[in-house]
């Protein structure tokens, strides 16, 4: 059967794969060649280097007899070189101190403290707070006066115990 592309009739010596292989003179060339590459290029990279260290050696200034060794350890720093150091320093540990934070925030949030004693002002739980509200009611204002007009925002009323606005009258209080 003739192909009609190449007009070739198959003989017996096309029988589908290659009759000459590479020869193993020309491997072993390449080899040859790629190894001599290799060897010069280590070679002057070795000079390279080399030159480049005595540059640098010159280059460095004369070592102190009287430096201290370096710690081996450079993770580890004690409570004196921390104090070199000005504030804010950085965390040495994130999750210990924020649970310690919001430790003192959550006693903040739901513990009895002074806020000035000397006003009386005294912080109470947070749960304590909604309870009063809901007891005795938001404040109301009389009359047109702004809470950025008074000055002073908070004050205690006088026998109640409730702190107030000028002019702010709770729903059921007497006054």
């Amino acid at each position: 059967m003739v192909d009609e592309k190449t007009k070739h009739e198959p003989g017996p010596e096309d029988i589908g794969f290659e009759h000459e292989d590479l020869r193993p003179r020309s491997v072993l060339g390449f080899l040859l060649m790629l190894g001599t590459a290799c060897v010069i290029v280590y070679f002057v990279l070795l000079g390279v280097y080399s030159v480049l260290e005595k540059d640098f050696g010159r280059n460095q200034p004369p070592t102190n007899p009287l430096k201290a060794p370096e710690a081996p350890n450079t993770r580890m720093i004690t409570p004196q070189e921390v104090e070199k150091f000005p504030e804010p320093r950085l965390e040495t540990n994130e999750r210990l101190e924020m649970h310690d934070f919001r430790l003192a925030e959550e006693k903040k949030l739901n513990g009895y403290s002074w806020v000035n004693q000397a006003n009386g002002e005294v912080r109470i739980p947070i749960e304590r707070a909604m309870q009063l509200v809901v007891q005795r009611g938001l404040p109301v204002k009389q009359g047109g006066e702004g809470a950025a007009s008074t000055g002073k925002a908070v004050m205690e009323q006088a026998g109640s115990g409730r702190p107030s606005m000028p002019g702010t009258q709770y729903p059921g209080s007497p006054h």
